[in-house]
């Protein structure tokens, strides 16, 4: 299971300073200034991720990936620190210390694999701990420039440590996209799946399933646990808003002639009505997997390798989606990722139309187009 887990860290850490230099940020919605062209800005300041907030992989991936983001869209140097806690694994959730007290055996194992599993290259020339150092609690983009313009002009070399990149990920999303690995493919591939009465074995090539097992994967998340014990209401979406959202892409997937399967991801309830919640979703979401507790890791590592992914309002899901740019994501309706600071929605996302899991016509299009089922359809208006 680790090796599985671990083969999916290979989509950040394969990124070399090479593929950095070569990639192309054209048509990118990306901050700039004058000063990030300067060569001895680009030689003697570098950010890092500040891991001063001990809250969730998620969230913590989020600002590691938009700091290396922004190292790359600047052409900076970028400082690579390990993971150091989480504060949402095992039993004891959020916030705990820098130092990670109160952590059970089985919590510091799951620790040190997500440490293992989340590796981002460190470009900066030569040896920066004799540089500058400054903490941002918050990246505030104009006086960051201001910052970066006085460090030039007295050549003082400096580290930035940034935590919290809100605004920085609202304006500029594509942020992430000058991270050639997060860049989702143009067109983007097709939906591959066994089809009922396909003669031959599909094409595996590319594919990391066996071609016997080739059934399409749609997951679910289904943010709980917390967010329902510590009363944070406002981001909860009803079961009811997956349940609408799943059948528009069933019914879209069993018109495709696809097999596929549809793996919910929930936390365990903590009353009957979370009892009720689960076997509603198990009645009425066709194909439905219930995965209830599941690994943390193996979660999100299911969800940043589905073909098909419902988020929910969660940075835990947002970072899945970001690492699966190829996928066909459900973002969540713009009255609840518009309220909530630091989250942002990418342009190849798509999102629901309302809160009761209203899919634009756009959704259903995009599934029968890359399954290869408007194809089909078009042939047969011809004959």
């Amino acid at each position: 299971m680790e090796a599985t887990q671990l083969a999916h860290c290979r989509q950040i850490q394969v990124l070399s300073r090479s593929a950095l230099a070569a990639s192309d940020l054209s048509g990118l919605h990306l901050p700039s200034d004058a000063v990030f062209q300067e060569p001895w800005v680009k030689a003697n300041i570098a950010v890092t991720y500040g891991h001063q907030v001990q809250d969730g992989i998620g969230s913590q991936t989020l600002r590691m990936l938009a700091v290396y983001g922004l190292a790359s869209s600047l052409g900076i140097g970028h400082v690579f620190r390990p993971l150091g806690c989480v504060g949402h694994i095992g039993s004891h959730v959020h916030y705990r210390e820098a130092a990670c007290n109160h952590t059970s055996e089985a919590d510091r194992r799951q620790l040190s694999k997500a440490q293992r599993m989340i590796q981002l290259p460190t470009t900066a020339q030569g040896n920066t701990s004799h540089w500058h150092s400054k903490f941002l609690p918050a990246l505030d983009w104009t006086p960051f420039v201001r910052d970066v313009t006085d460090a030039l002009r007295q050549r003082r070399p400096t580290l930035y440590e940034i935590e919290r990149v809100n605004q920085l990920v609202r304006y500029y999303p594509d942020i992430f996209q000058s991270i050639p690995a997060l860049r989702p493919a143009s067109p983007p591939p097709p939906l591959t799946c066994r089809k009922a009465g396909s003669p031959n074995p599909p094409d595996a090539s590319g594919s990391n399933r066996a071609w016997l097992l080739d059934a399409l994967r749609v997951a679910v998340h289904i943010r709980r646990g917390d967010v329902v014990t510590d009363n944070w209401h406002k981001r909860i979406l009803k079961a009811s808003y997956f349940i609408n959202i799943a059948k528009t892409i069933t019914d879209a997937l069993e018109q495709a002639g696809c097999d596929y399967s549809v793996e919910v991801f929930i936390e365990a309830p903590s009353n009957a009505e979370g009892e009720a919640e689960l076997a509603l979703l198990r009645s009425s979401i066709p194909n439905a997997l219930l995965l209830v507790d599941t690994d943390m890791l193996w979660t999100w590592q299911m969800m940043a390798t589905a073909d098909i992914l419902v988020m929910s309002n969660s940075m835990f899901s947002l970072s899945a989606a970001l690492m699966n740019p190829n996928a066909l994501t459900i973002h969540v309706p713009y009255s609840h990722y518009s309220q909530r600071v630091g989250m942002f929605k990418m342009g190849h996302w798509l999102a629901p139309l309302d809160e009761n899991g209203t899919l634009p016509g756009t959704a259903a299009d995009a599934i029968r187009q890359r399954t290869g089922a408007a194809a089909g359809a078009d042939a047969q208006q011809q004959v």
